[in-house]
């Protein structure tokens, strides 16, 4: 999942896998694998040699997830601490990196689900859920005891007024918090004792923000999307980089991913709508200055002719501007007449951003024209934006995603009678609503769902087996009637355009039995449909064989029925 140096000499890299627990049947009689995901960390020095699974299992208990680092300990040459499941809850333990040594260093405390430090070794927040109900707890500087700061109830649908502490700022009882204004995520400091009252520090008009942090867990500043990525710094050693990295490279996107200590020199992750992410790295200790690339996340793409990504809006049916992006295939004479896809992000709480995504880019270079849709219940468009697919994923997100299309057939951004809809994880769900309903719509031609949602009421199931169901349960709906209403497998038999279901078998988000109750359905009522179960992969495609077997797959069925042999 990850990999960061701890120390100078020693390399720590997360490793993510899943593990099945036991067998169950589906109401088809369908025996299902129920998988869970797990992490370790996983040490080596800077030659490679001492290699070490630093955890696994303690005396004090078993974590799911050994990966929870909260404080790097960088004047520690050996130790991290890290937050780790115990038999009497979740504690705080220091971590020698070298030997594998654990030592209990904050004891787990009822309703505590998570902690955080000021950076500097002292644990100085602590937060969890019981069902509904949030515990924010603070630790004044200098003293051992913890006074309860926040109590409420969670309600996604009411939740504009929360401030939550993000980070102490060390030797204060003052945090940074993000919390809302005017209807947007902002930045405010927070008195973790309540003797002030709280102060807004930056919002950005139109998008929520979200913190971003420096070595030590200093605040640098704030990130937001509009129609492309914008930061705001407040530490000058950072906003200086990230002058010095957009003048290098004024026609990219670039975001400081790591800092040397004193902030000096960063490593800088650039990439644009047709360029690959690549890595430099900027020191600015010394002058000269250097600037120095060390790698791309996609070098075979180098010398490729990658399309470009258009940011727009649209006018839905009820007038809310809607926005969006299209991509146009870098080949083609007309874009009329190129056959197009919809594709709706998962989530159905993400965004899609500006930028290289290798389905579009997959996509565009088999000749389609790309619509994605920022569909109302989508993330960073406000607390109004986001609460609209509340309970009703048919609803608004549905609408915008027909509306987008007709709009954007009307303008000719494709071709009306080769149109597909394709989306992964929610996208699914919306790809396979949207095949139920085609005979009122009449947009598409075929659809393609991903590891997506079939069955409403399943999921309202399989979600009790997680943390926080409870609160999940507030975004999908509680109404047994409106879900199975809502559910395109007790719609199947509507279905007029072909089907093709993708789905990885150790799939622990959506779980692979919503495909293969798709397919039972389809099936019983002869319905023309492909089902590909990917053996291995999860719900994110993360080996590059798997994602091979999707593309090829999904490119074949576009191919047939789009008509673009």
């Amino acid at each position: 999942r990850w990999c960061r140096w701890g120390k100078k000499d020693r390399l720590l890299c997360s490793i993510m896998f899943t593990t099945n627990k036991y067998k169950r049947r589906n109401d088809i009689g369908t025996k299902i694998e129920k998988y869970f995901p797990s992490t370790r960390l996983v040490a080596m020095d800077a030659d490679g040699k001492n290699n070490k699974v630093l955890v696994e299992r303690f005396s004090e208990g078993f974590e799911q997830f050994q990966d929870n680092i909260i404080d790097w300990l960088p004047d520690d040459a050996d130790n991290v601490l890290i937050q780790l499941f115990a038999v009497s809850g979740r504690a705080v333990y220091k971590l020698n990196i070298r030997s594998g040594k654990i030592d209990l260093y904050e004891s787990s405390k009822q309703h505590v689900g998570g902690f955080a430090t000021d950076g500097q070794g002292k644990v100085r927040l602590a937060s969890g859920v019981e069902d509904t109900t949030l515990r924010v707890y603070a630790r004044e500087k200098n003293a051992n005891g913890w006074k309860e700061i926040i109590k409420r109830q969670i309600n996604l649908e009411s939740e504009n007024h929360r401030l939550d502490p993000e980070a102490v700022i060390p030797d204060t009882n003052e945090a940074y918090a993000t919390g809302d204004y005017k209807g947007y995520t902002a930045l405010w400091l927070v008195s973790l004792m309540g003797f002030s009252e709280p102060q807004m520090l930056f919002a950005q008009p139109g998008a929520d923000v979200y913190t971003l942090f420096g070595p030590d867990r200093q605040l640098l500043g704030v990130g937001y999307e509009t129609d492309k990525y914008g930061v705001k710094y407040f530490n000058s050693f950072a906003q200086r980089l990230q002058e010095a990295a957009n003048k290098l490279l004024p026609n990219n996107i670039n975001q400081l991913v790591s800092f040397s200590r004193d902030l000096k020199v960063a490593v800088v992750r650039s990439q644009s709508d047709h360029e690959p992410a690549f890595f430099s790295v900027l020191d600015l200790s010394n002058q000269p200055a250097r600037f120095e690339r060390i790698g791309s996340s996609n070098p075979a793409l180098k010398g490729f002719d990658l399309a470009l990504v258009e940011p727009i809006s649209f006018p839905a049916s009820d007038g809310t501007m809607v926005p969006g992006y299209l991509t146009r295939p870098s080949d083609i004479a007309s874009i009329a007449s190129t056959p197009l896809v919809v594709l709706p992000h998962g989530g159905p709480y993400a965004r899609d951003q500006w930028g290289f995504d290798s389905w579009v880019q997959f996509l565009a270079s088999r000749g389609y024209a790309v619509l994605q849709i920022e569909f109302r219940g989508s993330t960073g468009y406000g607390s109004d934006w986001f609460k609209e697919g509340f309970a009703d994923w048919s609803g608004k997100p549905y609408s915008d995603v027909v509306d987008g299309t007709k709009w954007a057939l009307s303008k000719g951004y494709g071709n009306a009678s080769r149109t597909c809809i394709v989306g992964a994880s929610f996208g699914g769900y919306m790809a396979l609503l949207a095949a139920t309903r085609n005979h009122e719509s009449k947009l598409f031609k075929c659809a393609v769902s991903i590891s997506g949602v079939s069955d409403l009421r399943e999921l309202s199931k399989d979600r009790r087996w997680f943390g926080g169901w409870k609160i999940a349960q507030q975004s999908i709906g509680t109404d047994s009637d409106k879900l199975k209403a809502d559910s395109p497998r007790t719609h199947a038999s509507e279905i007029n355009i072909p089907v093709m279901l993708i789905h990885g078998d150790q799939d622990y988000t959506v779980e692979v039995d919503e495909s293969l109750l798709m397919d039972d359905a389809l099936t019983k009522f002869n319905k023309p449909h492909e089902l590909v179960i990917i053996k291995g992969a999860d719900h994110y495609f993360r080996d590059d064989a798997y994602l091979r077997t999707l593309f090829t797959a999904m490119d074949g069925f576009l191919s047939k029925h789009l008509d673009t042999n």
